[in-house]
């Protein structure tokens, strides 16, 4: 297909970000060139499924998920990344927030032919991947449970929601008696 270069910083879906106005699609490999900013705002598949880039990122270029996107998205990448210049998914100050789920799909080659081991991720320059710390906290029964309960009430509200895991301790210093369960709706 083509090979697409940045003509400006703005989001991936832009027309104005990309040399020709052209949006990238599958087939196409991307190079973001030095001082362009690039904000994924979208599902990307991206590469020719061969040994060149599908993306470059060129020395003083950034491709960069903020943590305000508006959804979760999927980068599929069909060819190798080089970061040259900044691969950044979230930082220290503005983490992907846990209501978010950004995915890197590598190694998806329609052809692995003998000699072809599928996707590198090639850095020389700075990769920042930084999602928001999950709570930890602990919280304490309300009441305490009958031998064999199916539920418990805490006596906090916790923000836990079905299908997190939690870890139940025992009233003794005893591990064995520790267990773990994954929460689900009441009916």
């Amino acid at each position: 297909m083509a090979a697409i270069t940045s003509a400006q910083s703005g989001n991936w879906s832009a027309t104005t970000t990309w040399t020709g106005g052209v949006v990238p699609i599958e087939g196409d490999t991307v190079t973001i060139q030095d001082t362009h900013v690039v904000t994924i705002d979208q599902n990307i598949t991206i590469g020719d499924d061969t040994t060149t880039a599908a993306i470059n990122i060129a020395a003083g270029g950034k491709l960069e998920l903020l943590s305000t996107a508006a959804a979760d998205y999927i980068l599929t990448l069909k060819g190798d990344l080089t970061v040259s210049g900044t691969l950044e998914i979230g930082t220290t100050t503005n983490p992907i927030p846990l209501a978010r789920k950004f995915t890197i799909k590598t190694n998806y080659s329609a052809t692995l032919a003998d000699g072809k081991y599928g996707t590198k991720v090639l850095i020389g320059g700075t990769c920042t991947i930084q999602g928001a710390a999950l709570s930890y906290d602990r919280a304490l029964l309300a009441a305490d449970a009958a031998a064999a309960a199916t539920s418990l009430t805490t006596s906090v509200s916790t923000g836990w929601k079905a299908g997190d895991v939690i870890g139940i301790a025992s009233t003794t210093q005893t591990y064995s008696q520790c267990e773990k369960g994954t929460l689900s709706v009441d009916a």
